[in-house]
C-alpha cells in the first residue's frame, strides 16, 4: 500500500485527501484521536500495516496481523454528540457495500461487526470526544480481516472469525479495497449529513443478519432474550421478549440463539 496509489484512486472531496501512513502502530484510534486534538483536518486518514495494541468495543484486544487493512477516519460533523454513534452505522454500510463487490455475502451484526458466513471480518470503534452539547470531532476506526489466512488469528477466535483470503482463496488489492470503501464512507457520510439517518438505516436494516431472529443480549451482568425486530431512528435494537413486551438496547453483545454455540 501507499498514500499516493490510494489518493490518485479517489474520488472523495475530503475523506482521506490527507494520509498518515505507518509500517507500526500501537491504535490507529488512539493517533488519529491525538491528530485531531492538534487540530488535523476532517477525513485524515489514519492507515497501518499493523497495530501492536489494537483494540476493539469494551477495550477488547483486536488483533492486527500484516495484511490487514487497519484504519482510522477523522471526522469533524456539524452533529449534536448523541448522533455520533449513528456513523458506526455509516460505516458498516460502506464496509457491507465494498465486500459484497468482491462477491461475498457480507452480513451486519448490530451494532459494529460485519460478517461472512455468519464469521466475524471486520469490526468498527467509533470514539468521540466533546462537551455535553458540542461535538469536537469523531474517529472512527475500521479492521478488516484482509489478507492473510484465518490460522493467523488466535485459536480462541479462528471458529468465529474469518478473513477475506481465507473466503475468497486469494488475496485482494488492499489499495483498490480501501479506494472503493474510502470513496463509498465518503457518499454515505454526506447523505447522512444532508437526509439525516433514514436512508442509512434503511440500507443497514438490507444488510442486517438480526432483524427477525431471536437473540441473547449480554448487558454486563444482565442477559436478555428476545427478538430482534426494529433498530429505530436512535440506533437502538428494538427486542420482543416472550412476556410481549418491548425493550430497547443502546448498547451491548448480541448473539444470535440459532448460532449461539458459535458465540456470533
Amino acid at each position: 500500500m501507499s498514500s499516493d496509489a490510494i489518493k490518485n484512486k479517489l474520488r472523495t472531496k475530503f475523506i482521506g485527501r490527507e494520509i498518515r501512513y505507518l509500517d507500526e502502530a500501537e491504535s490507529t484510534n488512539d493517533i488519529a484521536k491525538e491528530l485531531a486534538r492538534k487540530g488535523a483536518p476532517d477525513g485524515l486518514l489514519v492507515l497501518a500495516e499493523t497495530q501492536t495494541r489494537g483494540r476493539g468495543r469494551l477495550g477488547r484486544v483486536w488483533q492486527s496481523p500484516p495484511g490487514g487493512i487497519w484504519l482510522s477516519l477523522i471526522l469533524r460533523p456539524k452533529l449534536p454528540p448523541q448522533e455520533a454513534p449513528k456513523l458506526t452505522f455509516v460505516a458498516a454500510t460502506a464496509v457491507a457495500t465494498v465486500i459484497r463487490s468482491l462477491d461475498l455475502d457480507a452480513k451486519i451484526k448490530w451494532p459494529n461487526d460485519i460478517l461472512i458466513n455468519d464469521k466475524k471480518v471486520c469490526g468498527i470503534l467509533t470514539e468521540m470526544e466533546g462537551e455535553t452539547d458540542v461535538l469536537h470531532h469523531v474517529v472512527v476506526g475500521i479492521g478488516i480481516n484482509a489478507n492473510f489466512n484465518k490460522d493467523n488469528l488466535p485459536k480462541d477466535i479462528q471458529k468465529t472469525a474469518t478473513t477475506l483470503k481465507s473466503e475468497l482463496n486469494t488475496t485482494i488489492s488492499r489499495t483498490e479495497f480501501i479506494t472503493h470503501l474510502l470513496n463509498e464512507f465518503e457518499h454515505s457520510y454526506l447523505l447522512f449529513l444532508k437526509n439525516g439517518f433514514s436512508p442509512i438505516l434503511a440500507e443497514w436494516k438490507e444488510f442486517s443478519c438480526i432483524l427477525g431472529e431471536n437473540v441473547r443480549v449480554y448487558l454486563g451482568d444482565k442477559i436478555i432474550d428476545g427478538k430482534a425486530i426494529d433498530v429505530d431512528q436512535s440506533g437502538a435494537l428494538i427486542l420482543k421478549l416472550n412476556n410481549g413486551s418491548t425493550e430497547r438496547v443502546f448498547s451491548g453483545d448480541v448473539s444470535l440463539r440459532r448460532r449461539s454455540n458459535n458465540n456470533l
